[in-house]
């Protein structure tokens, strides 16, 4: 696999992470896990927050400071927007150690076995809702569907782009079938929501169309609806011309889905990054602010300190590692050992120079990331011009 392909998967993996809460971004900068667009069907891992009780090591016994927790993520208060210097810890070019951080698993939730008994939905007796945002380079809508009367509905619609008129465009389509994707029927009601995502980067580079409603049939011939579209095409690099990026489907599942995984303590960690530059040039030296929020209800050990990755994708060979600055961390537990303390915000100085060579061009956007090396792989992202 090569860098630029396995950033590509890094930031799509963050994709759906970003959908959660997060704190605001200490920059205007500042844009919350990358999601780039790839010319070329992929399948992408949604992975959402999950959490559960006490974790212990299983060498030693050792109960890790703090609590994971199943419950929904509560709400934050923001980072302050503007640390002064006393408040930044120094950047340091520390070797990474290749730190474990203890893992435990959470089985899948809901279980799908409670919908299988249930009638199939029907379009007639769904409301739906729809909402569109963005993740640096691809446009999401996420369709809402409740029902009045509790049904179940399983697998993945048709999708079809309609253009104002409302005339069929020839928009390819894929399944986005990953592996952590909700596979089970889905039980709908006014109380359990059942969610549609709708992916489209903005790397339509054939001639311009505007996929202003967009058809949705249901699985087993249950009936359509439609929503408002992704809007105007946009190519924002220069790829084949005739190339036109298919719009991803993903499956009918709860909107509280949460599939099985590992999760560490620093799963509930929001991440912040602060670029006080919008644009850079190859050779600069790009100094940027990246603030670790921990949750409210418990603290987050340092110890062990885990290593971070800094990468520019654009760029053929900028990706670097180092251990997070834990040491001057000013917070300690009672063992003098590192932690973040739950509701607090840390923030860390950082700092990586673009290469002179083998980068996008004068005028194109480049992607800043930068995430913990844990399992959930807990980060941020912005987004730069180049001059």
């Amino acid at each position: 696999m090569s860098d630029i392909d396995e950033v590509d998967q890094r930031l799509r993996d963050y994709a759906r992470r970003w959908r959660a809460s997060q704190p605001p971004p200490l920059s205007v900068e500042a844009v919350m896990f990358t999601r780039p667009a790839s010319p070329r069907p992929q399948h992408w891992t949604l992975v959402l927050a999950a959490a559960c009780a006490i974790v212990l090591l299983a060498a030693g016994g050792v109960a890790l400071a703090g609590k994971l927790t199943n419950q929904p993520r509560p709400q934050q208060s923001a980072p302050r927007p503007s640390p002064t210097a006393s408040d930044v810890i120094a950047w340091a070019p520390l070797s990474p150690t290749g730190a474990q951080i203890p893992t435990i698993s959470a089985p899948e939730s809901p279980d799908p076995s409670r919908a299988v008994s249930l009638p199939q939905c029907r379009s007639a007796n769904l409301r739906v809702s729809s909402e569109m945002g963005a993740a640096m380079g691809t446009r999401i809508i996420t369709v809402t569907l409740t029902s009045w009367v509790q049904c179940q509905l399983a697998g993945y619609p048709l999708v079809d782009a309609l253009d104002p008129s409302g005339r069929t465009l020839a928009v390819p389509t894929f399944q986005n079938t990953g592996v952590d994707n909700y596979n089970g029927p889905t039980a709908v009601s006014d109380s359990t929501p059942a969610v549609l995502t709708l992916e489209w980067s903005y790397q339509w580079c054939a001639a311009p169309i505007n996929v202003a409603k967009l058809r949705i049939t249901l699985p087993a011939n249950s009936g359509s609806f439609t929503v408002t579209g992704f809007g105007p095409s946009a190519c924002v690099s220069s790829p084949d011309p005739s190339y036109r990026e298919p719009i991803a489907i993903g499956p009918i599942q709860p909107r509280d889905y949460q599939p099985a995984h590992t999760v560490t303590e620093f799963n509930e960690v929001a991440v912040s990054l602060a670029v006080p530059r919008a644009t850079v040039s190859p050779g600069d030296t790009l100094r940027f602010t990246v603030s670790l929020h921990a949750p409210a209800l418990h603290d987050v050990p340092l110890n062990p300190c885990p290593d971070y990755t800094i990468w520019l994708k654009g760029y053929s060979e900028a990706m670097v590692s180092y251990a997070l600055n834990c040491g001057a961390v000013p917070h300690r537990d009672a063992a003098s050992n590192p932690l973040l303390p739950a509701g607090s915000v840390v923030f860390f100085a950082m700092q990586v120079t673009l290469p002179r060579a083998d980068g996008p061009s004068s005028g194109t956007t480049l992607f800043l990331g930068w995430h913990l090396n844990t399992e959930e792989q807990t980060g941020g992202s912005a987004l730069l011009s180049v001059a």
